[in-house]
């Protein structure tokens, strides 16, 4: 259960209607509880939408992928 309002970063329309939700953090809060709860939370979005909808949460150099590089990737994933 959330204890808050999660207001997400970024909000696209993908070209098939589906929508891509992106949390960013940086590094420093990225193992925080309220990372963990926004991250759950999403993912619960994402999953109950059915394929409708991604979530992604991103920081700078997630995996010395840059943001841009996190983005296409989860992207590309959504399109297999």
């Amino acid at each position: 259960m959330s204890i808050d309002w999660f207001y997400p970063d970024f909000l696209a329309q993908l070209c098939d209607s589906s929508i891509l939700v992106v949390e960013y953090k940086g590094e420093n809060l990225i193992s925080n509880d309220d990372t963990k709860e926004k991250a759950n939370t999403g993912e619960i979005w994402a999953k109950l939408a059915r394929g409708k909808a991604l979530f992604m949460l991103a920081t700078i150099r997630k995996g010395g992928k840059s943001l841009a590089e996190q983005i296409r990737e989860k992207i590309a994933l959504y399109n297999e």
